[in-house]
């Protein structure tokens, strides 16, 4: 087969060389514009359940945006309360008028509401007061008649009537005002206690010098994606007229699950872009001191960007299709660039060292040298590129092989992100060495014997030495092939290092901590991350729970069990219970500083352990995190 190849390679060069342009060109067009379609970056999306079927998987499912609909916190900063009043209230009527908005959530409603609702348990209260204060009311009255009786037993009846109505309905007064005073003072000092709900709007007491304030906006369940467009955008609108109006130094911070998945999407992004600008000129200096010139070092640099290219295609194509998980794109950059350029060093070296041989000599002919022996080396360089593809070819192809089924053990761990990294693997890896075994050979007949001419920068005063005692210009004078003859000579003792080097690196892994804490991947840089920050410093209600809990009970045992989560001691605050489906959903703080840390994964684990009398699903980063590493340790040998 590779013959075959070979052959066909040294006699089409320029088919192989327009086929993969082609489909080089075409990956990158659907990867990056994505043909109205949404491109890569845009149709990729973070993992919020990494293991489906688990615990932590049900409760993701519980509140995800089919089930509860999206939300979007805004923490406005840099003006008070009182001073953004009328842009606040306008902001709200214009909020709950946008499509699928389910209600808003801001402080000065907040505190009408609860204002409104204390009053109205307080008229309550002095009601129940009086009614059960109705003896005393009528002893009083009785009393008072008693005490006037003698004046009005002379009086004739109707008169008489009429003055004892008058003293009762004075007693009543008198004595209702009495208790109403006295039941007031009670009532206000208990209602005094209710905490009120606007307080979680507005900075914690303790932060000194924070003005601002918080707004949440709930949209109903579902998929509306231009109606949570539409709120940040009027989000966005409140600050520019915060601004206008005074308040130069207002801002609004947005978060939500969609902002937070956006920023991390958009770092994924960026760093490929990075990556790829900073590692690629610097693999390329590298292999120009190694080779000796630009063509032969780009070549396979040029095959790693076409394999990446197709692969981002591929991907791209996966879409449609199933979820794909953001962290592939690292992992098509970091192996198809690895094995890219692994695979075409090998096949250019093998290359080289066939023409080497041929004359026995340096690679390397002088231009007029080389245009004489032109007709001479055009055959040559065929036949050593036939020859190439037979064993260099055969060499790359086994090994990109047994690199894919590695890779493909990944399919046995039973969650989607380790699925995808593996779909991401085996596809970058195979057309690595499609496009070594083929692209680059074809590239280098075309070329022809350009690669065998000295490189211009041999010119430049430091280079010709650079390049004599660092590269490799002949398989049998190069600085690799006397390491390899080195090597060569010390099987064992370089043996005995290289495995001793890899068991200490492999020993740090028993105890490797994982973390599949997805807030942890917001880049400091975002806008998002600032946010953050300010919820945890002052808007501890808005905090996202350590643990998560669906509760298949009643409303009574939620209540109970919530009580119960409480009073541990590792526990700060238990939100109360919000019914869900046929359950209640249960948010626990703890007082542990990392989310995903030991201490919240002991919770988890004791909750999990533990019979409450009802079926308990325990959700949060920590238990899915602990999801995560048992269903690395089911899939892993000897785990």
């Amino acid at each position: 087969m590779f013959t075959f190849l070979g052959k066909s390679i040294a006699k089409r060069p320029m088919l192989y060389v327009i086929l993969w342009l082609v489909l080089f060109v075409f990956g990158m067009l659907s990867a990056l514009t994505g043909f109205g379609q949404g491109n890569v970056f845009q149709r990729i999306e973070s993992s919020t359940s990494l293991v489906p079927g688990t615990d932590s998987d049900v409760v993701v499912q519980k509140t995800s945006v089919e089930h509860s609909g999206s939300s979007v916190t805004a923490i406005v900063s840099g003006v008070s309360l009182a001073d953004a009043k009328d842009q606040l209230t306008q902001l709200r009527t214009e909020l709950t008028d946008i499509e699928n908005v389910d209600f808003v959530a801001e402080p000065l409603q907040i505190e009408a509401e609860f204002q409104a609702e204390l009053a109205k348990q307080k008229e309550r209260a002095l009601t129940d007061a009086l009614k059960e204060a109705e003896p005393q009311i009528t002893a009083a009255i009785a009393q008072a008649k008693s005490a006037q009786a003698q004046q009005l037993q002379y009086l004739p009846d109707p008169l008489r009537a009429q003055a004892e109505a008058k003293i009762a309905a004075e007693v009543r007064t008198t004595v209702s005002e009495q208790i109403t005073a006295e039941a007031s003072q009670k009532i206000d000092a208990e209602l005094a206690k209710i905490e009120n709900p606007a307080a979680n709007f507005t900075p914690e007491s303790d932060s000194a010098g924070e003005t601002g304030f918080a707004l949440l906006v709930q949209l109903t369940p579902g998929d509306h994606s231009t109606a949570e467009a539409a709120v940040k955008a009027a989000l966005q609108d409140f600050q520019t007229k915060l601004r206008a109006d005074g308040a130069a130094a207002a801002n609004v911070g947005l978060m939500s699950t969609s902002i937070i998945a956006d920023s991390i999407l958009d770092q994924v992004a960026s760093d490929l872009v990075s990556g790829e600008v900073l590692g690629l000129p610097i693999a390329l200096l590298l292999m120009i001191f190694v080779f000796g010139g630009v063509l032969a070092a780009g070549l396979p640099l040029t095959s790693a960007l076409v394999t990446i290219g197709i692969a981002l295609s591929i991907i791209w194509a996966l879409t449609f299709v199933t979820s794909v998980d953001s962290f592939i794109l690292n992992i098509l950059s970091i192996i198809g660039i690895a094995l890219s350029i692994d695979y075409g060093l090998l096949v250019v070296s093998r290359f080289r060292e066939i023409v080497s041989d041929a004359f026995d000599s340096e690679l390397y002919f002088p231009q007029s040298a080389a245009k004489a022996h032109r007709a001479e080396l055009n055959p040559l360089i065929r036949k050593a590129v036939t020859e190439t593809v037979q064993t260099a070819g055969r060499t790359v192809s086994f090994s990109a092989i047994t690199i894919a089924v590695s890779i493909a053990g990944l399919f046995m761990i039973k969650t989607p992100m380790m699925q995808m990294i593996a779909i991401g693997g085996v596809v970058v890896t195979l057309f690595s060495v499609f496009t070594a075994v083929t692209f680059v050979p074809a590239l280098i007949i075309m070329l022809g014997t350009r690669l065998v001419q000295p490189s211009p920068l041999r010119r430049i005063p430091g280079f010709a030495v650079l390049f004599k005692h660092l590269g490799d210009a002949s398989a049998k004078r190069g600085v690799f092939s006397r390491l390899a003859k080195w090597v060569h000579a010390r099987p064992w003792p370089v043996l005995i290092v290289i495995a001793t080097l890899l068991i200490i690196a492999i020993l740090p892994v028993r105890n490797m901590a994982l973390r599949a804490d997805l807030v942890s991947y917001v880049p400091d840089t975002a806008p998002v991350s600032k946010v953050l920050d300010q919820i945890d410093q002052n808007y501890p209600y808005f905090q996202t729970p350590d643990v998560i809990i669906y509760a298949d009970a009643t409303a009574d045992q939620a209540q109970d069990f919530g009580e119960q989560l409480a009073e541990r001691e590792d526990v700060t605050r238990v939100a109360d219970p919000s019914e869900k489906d046929a359950g209640f959903m249960i948010s626990v703080f703890t007082t542990a500083d990392d989310p995903v840390g030991s201490e919240v994964t002991q919770l988890v684990q004791e909750l999990c352990n533990e019979d409450f009398g009802f079926k308990i699903y325990v959700g949060g980063a920590a238990a899915m995190q602990l999801d995560f590493l048992n269903v690395i340790k089911e899939g892993a040998p000897n785990a």
